[in-house]
């Protein structure tokens, strides 16, 4: 029987085959990834993850990020593709991802592009970090709409 393969994660949560790549946006950035993972054999294969997809987030968000005070927020941010294109676009980012695995994985993607490191917010929980942060933080009237 031919069963997909999963993320086998070591003692403390990290995939144990984590592969690094430049990605082949424009501009690239430093991604990391679980090999083991099917879904990401097209970044293996054309440096990209959901190439139409990332197209499309490409279009609808250069021209914010490029203005220097874009942000993006990342619900579920998974292994942080998005996160990180948005970085690399310029906008600061605030990611939530939940799952212990995805969340080093991401915080290990920032770190392997060191620009991005003072514009990203990485958390674990949405609903406690957020209802801490409420008070402190405004969100653009842009975004709040």
């Amino acid at each position: 029987m031919n069963l997909p393969k999963y993320t086998k994660c070591g003692a403390h949560g990290v995939p144990q085959q984590l592969k690094q790549v430049r990605s082949r946006t424009d501009p690239p950035f430093h991604f990391l990834y679980d090999q083991s993972d099917l879904d990401m054999q097209s970044v293996e294969d054309v440096g990209l993850l959901e190439p139409v997809l990332t197209h499309l987030w490409h279009e609808l968000t250069w021209k914010c990020c490029s203005s220097g005070d874009g942000l993006v927020v990342d619900i579920g941010a998974n292994w942080g593709w998005y996160s990180l294109l948005s970085l690399a676009l310029g906008c600061s980012v605030i990611a939530f991802e939940p799952v212990p695995a995805f969340h080093d994985v991401l915080r290990r993607g920032v770190a392997a592009n060191p620009d991005f490191i003072g514009r990203a917010e990485l958390h674990r929980k949405v609903e406690d970090e957020l209802r801490h942060e409420r008070d402190r933080r405004e969100l653009p009237a842009r975004a709040a709409a």
